[in-house]
């Protein structure tokens, strides 16, 4: 049986692209046994605080049946003042707050109205804006048409001409009636308009 190595290059929590854990290889011996053991080195080094961790892949193969397996295991260290770990360690066993029973809402207290809602004083109230019938009727239209089709007839029939002052209006009013139809019945997936 065959013996190697070979160790990932990443380290967490760390800045480092290249690995810092150096595994060596003690002795010559590359063959292990039920007998003899290979042992293998894993050194460290890193300047900088923090946690490292990384993973080790011994890889084998089996001569007589020619397969190969791996072991792979883990490795973590902790660069640190032992000082300063030793100070920040617990000093009483942790006790979980005491969990509340909830009360239930009997009394809800209205919130002041922001001042932009009362910047323009209505007299009265708005009147509905229905979708007009000939526009409705094009969006309810039996008549089995393509997406393309269906765009091409509104934007004859309701959205004329380029966006300007004079067909602002027009425009996007024609626009959220039709977007108010797909919100009730998710006819279509996007309108837009090539006139602009």
């Amino acid at each position: 049986m065959c013996f190697g190595y070979r160790y990932l290059m990443c380290d967490v929590d760390s800045w480092c692209t290249v690995s810092r854990f150096i595994a060596t290889i003690i002795g010559e011996n590359r063959q292990p046994t039920s007998t003899q053991s290979i042992d293998v080195n894993i050194s460290f080094s890193q300047k900088y605080l923090g946690r490292f961790e990384d993973r080790l892949e011994l890889s084998f193969e089996d001569t007589q049946l020619r397969q190969k397996f791996l072991i792979t295991r883990s490795l973590k260290v902790v660069v640190g003042d032992q000082q300063d770990y030793k100070n920040l360690m617990p000093t009483a066993p942790y006790v979980p707050r005491a969990k509340q029973v909830s009360r239930p809402i009997v009394e809800v207290v209205d919130g002041e109205r922001p001042p932009a809602l009362n910047a323009i004083p209505y007299v009265v109230n708005l009147p509905p804006a229905k979708i007009p019938k000939p526009l409705e009727a094009l969006l309810e239209s039996d008549e089995p048409k393509s997406l393309k089709d269906t765009i091409s007839d509104i934007q004859n029939g309701f959205i004329i001409g380029p966006l300007r002052n004079s067909t602002y209006t027009n425009h996007f009013r024609n626009l959220i009636w039709i977007e108010e139809y797909q919100m009730r019945y998710v006819a279509f997936t996007t309108f837009t308009s090539s006139t602009h």
